[in-house]
Parts: C-alpha cells; structure tokens; sequence
C-alpha cells in the first residue's frame, strides 16, 4: 500500500514539473492553446505587462515552495525529539557521576551550616569559663555595655549590613549548641560567658563565646554586636576564629556578598584552617559563582580529606552547574527553533500571497473551458464530471473520489505545517527556560508587588459624597469681612500617591535597602529625568504649552517650600532630613525600579518643585504622563496643574485638572487646586463650590483651618467686591471662563446640560443664573502672568 502511495506522489510531482513547463500545446487543428491549468491562461491575454508579472510570480512560487519544504525539513529534524527539563534533569541525576555522589540537588542541600571554626581545638574552653558563679540567677551575656566601640577599623564598618546590623534576623542555631556545647545546659553557658565579661569586659575570647550563645539563640543583633567587638580585641594569633564567627552571622543572615568578605580576610588570617574554605564555598555556591565554590571545596578537601559534607556539597555544586549548562543549551536550542517558526511562517505567508494573485490573474474556469474537449477531462483521476447552465454561465460540477482528496491533503500538509500548535508549544518552554535561567536576576516578589497598590485607597472613585457644606444665605456677614482686604494665598498642591494605596515611605526606605534612622551613603545626586528619547504624543504635548521653554520661564527660579513637608515626610517622619539625601533616594528607587516609574517620577517633580527648579518638574512629569495607568492619572494631572498655574498658563492648568477631577470627582486636592485655578480666573462662585467639596471630604485639608479661611476671603470678595453678576466682567470676559458649576447665597447650581466651553454665572442673590460659551483666543500663549 505504502508503495503505490509513493508511485502516485511521484507520478504527481512529474504531472507538476510537465505542466510547470508546458503551457502551451498545439491542438489537433494546428491552434496554440494554454492548458487548462497553466498560470499563463491570463483573464487580460493582452496585457504584456500582466503576462511578465504572472512570470516572475511563478518562478518566485517555486522557490519559495522549495525553500518551505527545506525549512520545514531542518525544524522537523531539530524537533524530533526535543529534551524537555524533566528529562533533562532525570537523566543527570541518574547517570551522572557528580549527581550520584551528591545523593541529592543543590536546592535540597544545606548551605547555611551552623559552624563555629574550629575553636574547640585550639582553645580549652572550660578553662576560661568560670565555676564558682555568683547565686544571684543566670545572666545574659550582653555585649552592649562592656566597653565602647563607636567605631572600629577591624570590623568592616563600611558594610551595608554591618551598618544596619540592628535590622539583621537569624534563625536560631541548634545545631551549633550540639557541636560546641555538647552536653552541657544552654542557661548555664549564658550565665558562665556572661560572669566571664563582667571579669574581663574587653576579653575577645569571652565576647567569641557570646556571639555563639546569642546565635544558638537566634538574636543576631546582640550576636553581632558580640561579634563585632570580638574582632576588634582579638590578637592576631586568633583574629580568626572572631572573622568566621562574624562571617557566619552575616552567611545566615542572608547577607553572602559581605559574608565573602570577611571569610577571605579570615582565610588571609589562617589559611590552613578547613572550615574558613568550606563556608566560604558555601557563600560563593549562594552567591551562584560555582567555579569559586568549587575551588574553595577542592581547598577544604586538601586540608581535610575526611569532610564528607565537604565532598557532597562540592558534587552537588558540580551537578547543579551541568544542570544549568544543559537547561541554557535547551533555552537556546528553542530559541533558535522559534525564531525559525517565525521566519518559516511569514515565508508561507508570502507563498500564499502569491498564489493568491496568480490564481486572480488566471482566467476564470469557465473561461478557459470555452473551446476546450473535457470529456475525457481528468479522468484518469477518477473525477465524474457533469456539464451545465447556472444563469447563463457553463458549469461544470466534478465528483473527487477519496484517494484524490487524500493525495491533495497530502501536499497541503507538506508545506503547510501544524503551526499555530508547534509554535505555542515552543514558546511555552521558551518561557519556562527564561524563567528559571533568569529567576535570580529579576526583581523580588516583595518589590514588585509594591508595584500596585498595597492597602485600601483613601479616596475611591465610586465614592459617594455626602451632603456639600452649606451656608446661611445672608453669610459671610460685612464684619466677618472687615478683615478681608484681598482673598488669601492659595498653596501650590500635591495629591499623595498614598491616597491611591501606594505605601510610598517603603520606596524611599525599606525597598532601597534603607532601614529608619539612617540615612543613604554619599555621594548624593539628584533624581533628573531624560526626556530626550521619549516618544511625542498630542494628547499629551496638549498640556506642555510651546512657550513655556521660548518664554524661559521655566529657567526662573521659584522654591515651592509649601511643598517641603509633602518631601520629607517620606523619610524618617521629616525631622532633620536634607533635601539633597531625599533626592538620591528618589534616583535610588528609580534606578532598581522598586516601584511604578511614573510614582517614583512624580515623586523627583517635587523634589524640584520644592528645590525651585521648574524646568526639571515639569520633565519629570512629562515622562510620569507617558507610563501612568489611565486609573491613576490624576495624581501626576493635579502636580502638573499646580505647577503650570504657579507658572501663568492658567488655561492649561484648568485642563490638566479637569481631567484629573474626571478620573477621580472625590479627590480633595483636586478640588483644591480647581478652586485655585477659578479664583485666579476671577470665577468666586466655581472657585466657592470646589472649596466646598474640599471641606465635605477633608475639613482638615489644609492645617489650621486654612480652607475655611479661603472660603470666608473668597465668600466676602465675590459679596462686597463686586456687582451685577458674579463672574462677568466687562473688560475681561475672559477671567470668567473655566467655572463649571456655582454657588451663591447657599444655593447650589446645577451644571447638568451644559455644552463643552459653557460656564454658568449668576448675580449676587442667585436668583438669576444662565450658562456663558467661553473660547480662548490663542491657547498657546493665552496665560496670566502672577
């Protein structure tokens, strides 16, 4: 049966190379006609032009046909029987000699052993450790008060960790209470260490001891603490055996890069000492350098051959790093298969594509049946053919017998190969491969969780508002205005990202590796943002008038000190920080991306907002626009807002916080900083209403009832300042423009049904009120100047 298949594939593969090169043949009455099925039987026989594309499509088909069958041949080849990872990792561990010494993987390994070098054979112990103890109850042995050691040039204090020594957490150290204490009772060693420091409180043996005690315990503050001072009093002779202790403290804290550090000093100290070497490998195998790991056991081996745990940990080291040699060789293998399932499947595109407009150039069938004797048409295929008249065309309906259709789907699948289905499995190994040759490069899963809100925000946007506040209609009285000569200053405003649910003190601390109270190593640059390769937008570019920069008003300086606690408060609840120290913790957070881009950016805009330069705000929030999700655009809207108001384009700030009040209608400081922007505008009665909202959502949104005082000066000047309607003014109708909505003598305007442009103003008792279209007649440089 397999036999006769591949006769009649053969014989069709001749009938195409026959008919490729035959499409012309000369009838038994000396006619040329094309064949029925050459591609040069052309619906406009006339076109030369026609006839020289259809050519060249041939000839491109063909080729492209070849190179598909020839791909399609090597991805078969190199898919045929791809290693997944658990082969992978079966087959190493089966029959590798490194795995079957190490008895088990790396991940299943103990790499945090509790060791305490080899103290115990150089030094008697029980001969430093007092008997008669006073009677009085046991004793801790804390280090904190036996001698002061501010500073110490033998204990690493450059260190990170050691710098933030308080913070450092261990688990506790059973296994050590095995091998140096024995049998002897864990209080009674405290209460002995303890007595032997009161003795002799700068002893470096005695301060060695504590260490211990306090690491079986599981407290590595005071063991460090311990430690520390163990190092700077210990002789050279047995500096030693304090470094490994202080190495071991820093290896269990998960601290491997200064835990490598200070083993190679104790190494350099006594470098025939075999559990330096071990522990040192150890740290090397977290830290993922398997060649140094290796090395440091090979080390270990040569001064103690009797290690087994030495032997085991070094094989597993060694079948761990085939293991990841082997998975990378797969990534890359899988790589290269889909990037060729990709290049194979645009090429059948292509083919398509071609074949498409050659069968569009053909002539149609009924065409090129005219004159033609079909009634021996393909018979030797076992097609029944019947001939007929379908509305006034010549139809001719064929039957395909089954091994015809076979043959047919035969060649379909030879170039068209399963695509979609191998190309989803390959990126899904594709994706397991990335994942676990890069998952110690990527960011921790506490970083980037914080990328979305952790807690309940403060002000959510489906939040119903109360009842506005409300006035007596004859309020503000004329003696409650006597002291109102002129409204109040309106601060610039910032609308917290920790509104939204953003635990933003984290960015500038915990996330950055910088624990309370200290402060962040030197030098210090400021957070400045590149806008030089960011992509250009209208939507956007909208809120960025052209002459901010050709006025240079960007370039005039202007503090924003209002802002300053909004900064500090960041950062040790705001007491004695320097603006400058904030500044590299912004730059910090952005460059180990801790946190959305666009917070951590719109955080460095008010850094420069409250250093007083404008120029370097406004980029920053220009690139925070471009990566803000739409549900959180308000925050960077309302920064952008204040600062294009403080800076005179008033048009522009009531844009950016009209759209901000449209993401979120609850936000206080939006409201705030509408109110601002209408009262600078000269609309009193807009400016009232959003003053309002602020003092339904947060009386206390400002400190001292500072709110309340902006509302009884702006109250006062639109009653005893003016006449006739409240916002029209004859000589500038364009102060007016930006209300939305009013309130006058306690009433509440509605805004419902207004037009985009239409504002609504009302005379002084309220009782006439109709809506205003308002245009700007320059929208680039249509700005009041403060």
């Amino acid at each position: 049966m397999n036999l006769k298949w591949k006769i009649l594939v053969l014989l069709f593969e001749i009938f195409l190379e026959i008919s490729a090169s035959t499409h012309w043949a000369v009838t038994e009455n000396g006619l040329v006609r094309s064949q029925l099925d050459s591609a040069f039987h052309l619906r406009r026989p006339y076109d030369l032009m026609a006839l020289l594309e259809q050519e060249w499509r041939v000839r491109n088909i063909d080729m492209l046909y070849k190179e598909l069958v020839s791909r399609k041949a090597a991805i078969d080849k190199q898919l045929s029987s791809p290693e997944s990872a658990a082969d992978l990792e079966a087959h190493l561990y089966s029959h590798d000699p490194d795995c079957l010494r190490a008895g088990r993987p790396l991940t299943d390994t103990d790499l945090h052993p509790s060791l305490a070098g080899d103290i115990q054979n150089r030094i008697r112990l029980d001969h430093y450790l007092p008997v008669d103890l006073p009677a009085d109850g046991p004793l801790l042995p804390f280090c904190t008060h036996t001698f002061s050691l501010d500073f110490s040039m033998h204990a690493f204090e450059h260190l990170h960790a050691m710098v933030s020594r308080a913070n450092l957490s261990t688990g506790p150290e059973l296994k050590l209470a095995e091998s140096v204490l024995g049998d002897k009772d864990m209080a009674l060693f405290g209460h002995q260490v303890a007595v032997g420091l009161e003795g002799n409180s700068t002893s470096w043996l005695h301060h060695n001891l504590a260490s211990i005690y306090w690491r079986i315990r599981g407290d590595a503050p005071n063991a460090m603490e311990c430690a520390r001072k163990a190092v700077h009093s210990a002789p050279r002779r047995y500096r030693d055996l304090a470094l490994f202790n202080l190495g071991a403290i820093f290896h269990q804290a998960h601290f491997p890069a200064e835990a490598a550090i200070i083993l190679h000093a104790a190494v350099d100290h006594a470098p025939l000492m075999a559990q330096s070497h071990f522990l040192l490998g150890n740290v090397y195998a977290i830290l993922g350098d398997c060649n140094r790991s290796v090395a440091c056991y090979d080390n270990a081996l040569r001064l103690q051959p009797s290690m087994e745990q030495v032997t085991r940990t070094k094989h597993s080291v060694l079948c761990h790093r085939k293991l990841e040699k082997g998975l990378y060789d797969l990534y890359e293998s899988l790589q290269y298969s889909l990037a060729e399932l990709h290049e194979y499947h645009s090429k059948q595109k292509e083919w398509l594509k071609y074949q498409e407009k050659l069968i569009w150039e053909q002539a149609p069938l009924d065409v090129r049946l005219t004159g033609q004797d079909y009634s021996s048409l393909l018979t030797n295929g076992g097609q029944s053919c019947v001939q007929g008249i379908h509305d006034g065309r010549l139809v001719l309906s064929c039957d395909v017998n089954s091994q015809s259709q076979l043959l047919a789907h035969n060649l379909q699948v030879d170039i068209a190969l399963s695509f979609q289905l191998l190309l989803k499995n390959v990126e899904s190994q594709v994706s397991w491969y990335e994942f676990f040759i890069v998952s110690e490069e990527v960011v921790s899963s506490s970083s980037v969780k914080y990328h979305r809100p952790t807690v309940a925000p403060l002000y959510p946007a489906e939040t119903v508002l109360k009842t506005e506040v409300t006035t007596p209609e004859d309020w503000p009285h004329q003696e409650e205005c006597t002291a109102f000569t002129s409204p109040e200053y309106f601060p610039p405003v910032f609308l917290p990202p920790e509104n939204k649910g953003f635990e933003v003190h984290l960015y500038l601390g915990q996330l950055i590796d910088l624990p309370p109270g200290t402060e962040h190593a030197l030098p210090w640059y400021p957070p400045l943002c590149n806008v030089a390769n960011t992509a250009t937008d209208p939507e956007l570019d909208a809120y960025f008038p052209l002459s901010l920069t050709r006025d240079n008003l960007l370039d005039v300086p202007g503090r924003d000190t209002s802002l300053r606690a909004h900064l500090t408060k960041y950062v040790s609840d705001g007491h004695n920080v320097a603006e400058a120290e904030i500044g590299q913790r912004i730059l910090t957070a952005i460059d180990k991306g801790v946190g959305p881009s666009w917070l951590l950016q719109t955080l460095a805009s008010l850094y420069w907002r409250v250093r007083g330069n404008s120029r370097n705000a406004v980029d920053c929030l220009r690139m925070a626009l471009t990566s803000v999700p739409g549900e959180f655009c308000d925050v960077v809207l309302v920064s952008l807002g204040s600062l294009l108001h403080t800076l005179g384009y008033l048009d522009e700030a009531l844009r950016a916080a009209s759209d901000a009040l449209h993401k979120n209608t609850v936000e206080p400081a939006t409201h705030f900083l509408l109110a601002t922007i209408l009262e600078g505008k000269g609309n009193h009665s807009g400016a009232i209403h959003h003053l309002k909202q602020v003092l339904t959502v947060d009386p206390n949104f400002l400190d001292g009832g500072h709110v309340e005082k902006l509302l009884l000066a702006v109250s006062c000047h639109l009653k005893f300042s003016t006449s006739g309607y409240t916002v029209l003014q004859e000589d500038n109708g364009e102060d007016m423009c930006g209300a939305s909505s009013g309130t006058h003598g306690g009433k509440q305007f509605s805004v419902q049904g207004l037009k985009e442009g239409e504002i609504v103003i009302c005379s002084p008792d309220g009782d006439h009120c109709h809506a205003v279209q308002c245009f700007s007649t320059n929208h680039d440089t249509g700005r009041m100047l403060p």
